[in-house]
């Protein structure tokens, strides 16, 4: 075996992460730490720059996450060995990953030293060479069956696990077009009910999805129809040539230039359909439709068993939707939790395995990073039960006359304080009184202070304008950030939103709560919240609270 140091790159959102990772494979020796990266897209680009013998891949990230980002690595940097470190337990997303083309998968809080040990395991097999198959034998359907010694049937089973590991049918397909994606490239694809008129599209993925969403019924030709109903898959190579019909400038009007269209045929004829589309013309020759045909045949049962369930779930919407929010809410706390204990707990292994040979400095820089891991913990634990208390409706609000410039000030001070940040204030001189509940009043302003800093860079002040109107007080936080994009807007006051984190610019921490808390407690007071803002421009958040009346 090879004694070269193994060349690691890591890539996480979260800086202590990356500095715990760096700080404790470093100290155990035999890694060479050859960069860092904060989001999938960086690190893809980083891959295929550095060749690296391992990639240290975290899931939950902005740009591009893990699972998309993970079939790009593997086609610009093949060699190199992927180990997903994620915040999800293995269990949920443990399968989409490795049928994504990831080698290994480990729950954050593992230990630095046992993550050391699979990086050396995994980086210490031979990766099986890409087995690009060899089409030819018939099938029952007429068509061709793809066959090749052991990596084909390996690429199938993957496709099986990323639709069985999933019981909903948007994230089955989902993780369908993935693994497709791993052998053959599209830019999008969906799964199709057939109806009278053509096919009713039920699920989608891939790129620009909002071009033909779920429920479009695409008009289908008859003669295609009677292709379809016979088991043979359409195939059109350039819809900007053919120009053919309805068909053809369908998809041509929304940039699709080539397509395949694979029947799942029973009772003889085609029920369903899965398409996929490209923006290249002739994307689709012979040998990967019949990778595309045998992707199919092993997805499709599930696909149907999971619509007729997605059916039958409607008629208990409201209870089954209880359950989900529930179970999302526990699973992101888990994984929100996750994140900052593994920095306490590997700075912490780490300094008692090295402690004599860590320089001052560094134990100082540990010790940061665990005081700062417990400061998140300490507040996402503080926004749970703030949001406990706001949907059980325990503490109920005591609105009473105040003063809203003096707490305004006496937040911005704090805040100052604590961060530095510079905090410019307009505040009409004649502004009433407000009728809110004082601590409340704090966390929306100190939630939207804290928001407008992550995304401005420290030089930029943030400005805050208060002044009263129509019976109510109103104020806005303007940042200087990058700002957001319209479509992203609606969603930014969610439970969890991470929309406000897809924006372009430096990643920041957060557990999706802030706004979602400060949009409650500001309708809970009778008033209202919102957001201005275009790409490039910052943004503005707006609320209202009542003005207290003689």
């Amino acid at each position: 075996m090879s004694t070269e140091p193994l060349r690691v790159l890591i890539v996480d959102d979260t800086p202590d992460i990356r500095m715990l990772l760096t700080a404790a494979l470093g100290a155990l020796g035999g890694f060479d730490l050859v960069g860092e990266a904060a989001d999938g897209a960086e690190a893809v680009q980083l891959a295929q720059e550095l060749q690296p013998d391992a990639i240290l891949l975290d899931l939950a990230m902005p740009v591009m996450d893990g699972l998309q980002a993970t079939p790009e690595i593997r086609k610009c940097s093949p060699q190199t060995r992927i180990i997903i470190l994620s915040g999800f337990s293995k269990d949920r997303l443990g399968s989409e990953a490795l049928a994504v083309g990831a080698d290994a998968y480990i729950e954050k809080g593992t230990s630095p030293r046992k993550i050391a040990e699979i990086v050396r395991e995994v980086c210490g097999t031979p990766r099986p060479q890409p087995d690009l198959g060899v089409p030819g034998s018939a099938n029952d359907d007429g068509g061709t069956e793809p066959t090749s010694p052991g990596g084909l049937e390996s690429w199938r089973r993957s496709i099986s696990m990323a639709v069985e590991q999933v019981g909903e049918l948007g994230f089955a397909f989902s993780s369908f077009g993935r693994a497709v994606r791993s052998r053959v490239d599209f830019d999008r694809a969906g799964f199709a009910l057939s109806e009278a008129d053509g096919y009713r599209i039920a699920a989608v993925c891939g790129s620009d999805d909002g071009l033909v969403p779920v429920g479009t019924l695409v008009p289908v030709l008859s003669q295609f129809n009677e292709a379809l109903d016979g088991g043979t898959t359409i195939t059109i190579g350039d819809t900007y040539e053919r120009q053919e019909g309805p068909l053809d400038m369908y998809f041509l009007d929304r940039g699709v230039r080539s397509y395949a269209a694979v029947p799942v045929r029973a009772a003889g004829r085609a029920q369903a359909i899965v398409s996929f589309a490209s923006e290249r013309p002739q994307a689709f020759p012979r040998a990967e439709v019949d990778y595309l045909e045998s992707a199919v045949r092993e997805a499709a049962a599930a696909f149907h068993i999971l619509w007729h369930m997605g059916q039958k779930a409607e008629s208990t919407h409201a209870s089954e939707e209880a359950q989900r929010a529930k179970l999302e809410w526990n699973r992101i706390i888990r994984h929100d939790l996750r994140s900052p204990l593994t920095v306490i707990s590997g700075f912490a292994e780490t300094m008692r395995s090295a402690w004599s040979e860590l320089p001052d400095a560094q134990k100082l820089d540990f010790v940061d990073a665990i005081a700062r891991g417990a400061d998140a913990m300490t507040t996402l634990l503080s926004d749970m039960d703030q949001v406990d208390r706001l949907e059980s409706g325990i503490g109920s609000l005591e609105p009473r006359p105040m003063k809203l410039c003096a707490l305004i000030a006496q937040t911005v001070n704090d805040l100052h304080a604590s961060t530095g940040r510079l905090v410019v204030t307009t505040i009409d001189p004649d502004l009433p009184l407000a009728l809110a509940d004082e601590n409340d009043q704090r966390r929306v302003l100190s939630n939207l202070l804290e928001n407008a800093f992550k995304f401005s860079d420290e030089s930029e002040p943030v400005e805050v304008n208060v002044f009263a109107s129509g019976g109510m007080i109103h104020v806005a936080v303007k940042d200087h950030g990058p700002g957001i994009a319209p479509t992203d807007q609606p969603s930014l006051f969610n439970k969890f939103s991470r929309a406000a984190q897809d924006r372009e610019g430096p990643k920041v921490p957060g557990s999706g709560l802030g706004l979602y808390i400060a949009r409650s407690i500001v309708e809970a007071h009778g008033g209202r919240i919102w957001v201005e803002s275009e790409p490039g421009t910052g943004a503005t958040f707006h609320y209202t609270i009542p003005a207290a009346t003689a």
